[in-house]
């Protein structure tokens, strides 16, 4: 709501107003000159005429300051993902505003919408309804972020047009725009044994654990060895114990490799459409978020404890826990020019013995190197790399086969090819 003192309230003469005043003080001037009682009577009443645009002008900015103007914006849904069709109502209101501003003023008002949530820049029309304006509108939010609503514009003219009164509402609203999440990956109960399948402590080439296999964990000093599971442990060839119901389960490290977080949002022409080529740039750099944002979600309904970094220079050193990770992904910038892949090996390197899933572009020869003597010689398990292929499929194989050597999975992904769910399934289901 505004009290009256934000407001930016200007007005001016249209062109029709600057044409009367000037042609009633010519005609009153001739008059005067002349002694013409018809060209006197003109003149002046054309001069009244803008004394009264003058005074409504007045008036109306005195109203306006006192109306206490309330712009309320609703979105549904509240918060979408991108690409996500969403209804805006926008409504203004006020306690102390006389119908006859509608009734008698020429009145035009619009809210401002930016390009992130429409794909282009444009307004929209306020239409009057009993006690104020309101609209409503639908729009495709194509960049993810925090996007304002508005600022409102509000315009009024006199009856004769003379004037035109202009008035900024600074009242805005943010839309927060999310990373679209593929609910599918754990949606089903198949689903959610196949996450938990991901994470629990499998050999690279045994099969599937069975029902009892999830209940099971590693064999820790001062266990009970009445509690060992002689079956799986003789499968695995290492001591495996049932694991207490209360146990908490391991927690999950997933780390996006802040290369792949580039700009986004494609914008339309002057028309309006969104051109084929920008839809899929524009759905290329979502993708890497969109499926961290995925994994990150299953793992959580599967009952993991997820936790998220991000390799940037700067700004994101802590892990983020799993309910923090939505907002943080919704607002991130740019890092694809701030992130060194040596942040990636560092990031790699603190959580050795940790289940990890990886999310990274193709990483150079000096990093290569550094991964080699990283992973050699420890075959880990329960570690994921899922390598995004960009324009050089020569790199994103060397990427690959680096971390196969080092007994991790590795998924190789394009986007937007690829579609998220489908990564998910192969990463969960593995």
């Amino acid at each position: 709501m505004s009290d009256g003192t934000n407001l930016k309230i200007r007005g001016r003469f249209t062109a029709r107003g600057w044409f009367i005043l000037l042609a009633g003080t010519t005609l009153v001037t001739f008059g005067v000159l002349t002694s013409l009682r018809t060209l006197l009577v003109a003149g002046t009443t054309m001069l009244l005429a803008v004394a009264s645009a003058i005074g409504h002008q007045a008036w109306l900015r005195r109203r306006l300051r006192r109306a206490e103007l309330r712009v309320t914006r609703t979105t549904d849904p509240p918060s979408p993902a991108w690409g996500t069709p969403t209804a805006i109502s926008v409504r203004l209101s006020g306690r102390r505003l006389p119908r006859v501003i509608a009734w008698w003023f020429g009145t035009w008002i619009v809210d401002q919408v930016s390009a992130q949530v429409a794909g282009y820049e444009g307004t929209v029309a306020l239409q009057f309804s009993r006690g104020g304006w309101e609209t409503q509108y639908r729009v495709t939010p194509w960049a993810r972020g925090a996007w304002p609503l508005g600022p409102m514009t509000l315009r009024f003219t006199d009856p004769m047009r003379l004037s035109v009164l202009r008035l900024s509402h600074p009242q805005t609203t943010t839309l927060n725009v999310r990373p679209r999440v593929s609910h599918d990956v754990s949606g089903t109960e198949a689903d959610s044994a196949h996450t938990t399948g991901l994470i629990t402590d499998r050999a690279p080439g045994t099969r599937r654990p069975d029902t009892d296999d999830t209940a099971l964990r590693e064999y820790s000093p001062g266990d009970d060895v009445r509690r060992v599971h002689w079956p799986t442990s003789a499968r695995r060839r290492r001591l495996m114990v049932r694991a207490e119901e209360s146990a908490p389960a391991r927690p999950v490290a997933v780390v996006l490799d802040g290369r792949l977080v580039r700009p986004t949002g494609a914008l339309a022409n002057a028309l309006g459409v969104v051109s084929q080529r920008s839809h899929r740039a524009n759905a290329a750099a979502h993708w890497p978020v969109d499926l961290t944002a995925s994994i990150v979600e299953a793992l959580t309904a599967a009952g993991r404890r997820a936790t998220l970094r991000i390799t940037a220079a700067s700004g994101y050193a802590e892990p983020l826990l799993a309910d923090e990770v939505m907002d943080a992904l919704t607002l991130l910038p740019d890092l694809s020019e701030s992130s060194p892949p040596a942040e990636l090996i560092g990031a790699i390197a603190t959580l050795e013995n940790q289940s990890v899933v990886v999310i990274l572009a193709p990483l150079g020869d000096a990093e290569l190197a550094r991964l080699d003597n990283l992973v050699r010689g420890a075959r880990s398990r329960n570690r994921t790399a899922i390598v995004v292929g960009g324009d050089d499929p020569e790199r994103s194989e060397l990427t690959a086969r680096a971390f196969a050597r080092g007994g991790w999975q590795v998924v190789a992904a394009t986007a937007p090819d690829d579609s998220v769910l489908a990564v998910c399934h192969q990463v969960v289901a593995s």
